[in-house]
């Protein structure tokens, strides 16, 4: 045996940790209006998935079904898309902060919706749960966005 120490070939490089970009500039509301939108969107589907099996429980006819399927989750699109295009334009905001174009395009996006289950809400015998829930968080984000485009990019409340 030898007991020769071994010598290394190369210098011992110290490892530098992956650290994030930069920190988020948003505002702590663009993290909550992320987190709404995914939920009205995550509900959403639930809500084509359970009226697609009010349809499925009455019609077992694959042609009805299929109907069913494409009605059900071609309506549940109309609120789920929306809602996933404005949980990404708020976490891009959490991430670099709102830009007036963004805002206007959740302003675009929410209106309609705002408008439409509040109509619903006070109109119509359908269930008072979802077109309230509907109604409270697209005004949330509508709310949201408003102030958001009145602010500016970069601008709290409070900062001087």
């Amino acid at each position: 045996m030898n007991s020769d120490p071994l010598t290394p070939i190369t210098e011992r490089v110290p490892v530098k940790r992956k650290t994030a970009k930069s920190p988020a500039r948003g505002r702590p509301a663009d993290l909550v209006a992320c987190a709404i939108a995914s939920c009205a969107a995550l509900l959403a589907a639930i809500t084509s998935t359970l009226f697609f099996l009010g349809f499925a429980a009455n019609d077992s006819v694959l042609t009805g079904l299929l109907s069913a399927f494409t009605f059900a989750f071609l309506l549940g699109a109309f609120a789920v898309v929306p809602s996933v295009l404005t949980a990404f334009l708020a976490w891009r905001g959490w991430k670099s902060g709102l830009s007036r174009k963004n805002a206007v395009w959740v302003i675009i996006l929410m209106a309609p919706w705002t408008a439409l289950s509040g109509i619903t809400m006070l109109n119509t015998p359908l269930s008072k749960t979802l077109s309230g829930g509907a109604f409270f968080a697209s005004g949330l984000l509508l709310f949201w966005a408003i102030i958001s485009l009145i602010l500016g990019p970069g601008r709290n409340f409070g900062a001087k």
